[in-house]
């Protein structure tokens, strides 16, 4: 049972990240204020196509910080990589899916 409600998860999931490329920004706005409580710069990496969309946005919500926004093309839609000060946090869909699941007592890649 577990099983079909991951499956059906991860169909919403990515329908979801297909018409709503923002739903990245609140895994990147966490991982910044994570970071920069110790740092006033950072680097941001995302897939071009998520990079588009929220340039603009996060320039502008964490102008405090000096940003490096960088399109990552091996970054899967949905996921990030942010460095900041000899600290990485990666929000990478798969590894962020693993998680997940793991919690529930599973071993399910994303893309099974």
């Amino acid at each position: 049972m577990l099983e079909l409600a991951c499956e059906v998860a991860r169909q919403i999931l990515r329908h979801e990240l297909s018409v709503n490329p923002n739903v990245v920004l609140p895994v990147v706005r966490e991982g910044l204020q994570l970071l920069s409580d110790d740092s006033k710069s950072a680097v941001v990496r995302l897939n071009p196509l998520d990079m588009d969309v929220l340039q603009d946005t996060l320039q502008t919500e964490f102008a405090s910080l000096s940003l490096t926004l960088t399109p990552d093309s091996s970054i899967a839609p949905g996921g990030c990589r942010i460095s900041s000060a000899g600290a990485v946090v990666d929000g990478d869909l798969h590894l962020r899916w693993r998680r997940a699941v793991a919690k529930l007592g599973l071993d399910l890649d994303w893309d099974d």
